[in-house]
């Protein structure tokens, strides 16, 4: 009987070892997991920042801190439209070509990370390309933002922008407050428009 007794203690000893050991070495995994993830994103939020800065000295056109000029687009309806007129809090003026992807992936970004018409209006999509395909992209998108045609790109070519889709965070004084050179994540959105709501 004490024989029968010390294995049972025995078994249940090493059941629970194992166990520990299991749940430890499952923490552990997920530990390393997450701490992998955060370097990637770090890594990636890095390259962004380089690169944008790479295009920033390209261009010698804009910089953080400058004040925008107010200047006169035409919406969708050929209406002449000033940019003051529509910019609510922190906006994102999102500089777009008719053909690029990217451009698209961006703008589904913006629908999956928006949810309410308010949210929308702290977008201003901005393009000298097509005016046909500029009016075809918001409703492909189902954009409920502004969208403005830069007639003869006179504003993207007065800041030297030549590649898309290209992201300037301003305030209600126009002034510069973040750039991005590279399609904007879900995160830098929700950062960049929620708390200023």
């Amino acid at each position: 009987m004490k024989k029968y007794i010390s294995a049972s203690k025995y078994l249940l000893a090493t059941a629970v070892v194992v166990l520990v050991g299991y749940f430890s070495a499952l923490k552990v995994g997920a530990y390393i997991n997450n701490k992998r993830l955060e370097q990637k994103q770090q890594a990636v939020e890095q390259k962004k920042k380089d690169f944008t800065e790479a295009l920033l000295d390209h261009m010698q056109s804009l910089n953080i801190g400058d004040t925008l000029p107010d200047h006169r687009f035409e919406d969708l309806y050929r209406r002449p439209v000033y940019l003051s007129s529509l910019v609510r809090g922190q906006t994102i003026l999102f500089f777009f070509d008719p053909y690029c992807e990217n451009c698209n992936e961006e703008m589904n970004t913006v629908n999956q990370a928006v949810s309410t018409t308010r949210e929308y209006e702290y977008f201003i999509f901005i393009s000298g390309g097509n005016p046909r395909l500029i009016e075809e992209m918001p409703a492909l998108a189902e954009l409920k933002s502004p969208v403005l045609y830069d007639h003869n790109r006179e504003y993207i070519n007065r800041f030297k922008i030549f590649t898309f889709p290209f992201n300037v965070v301003i305030d209600t004084d126009l002034v510069v407050k973040e750039i991005y050179g590279e399609t904007l994540t879900p995160d830098e959105i929700n950062r960049i428009i929620k708390n200023h709501i």
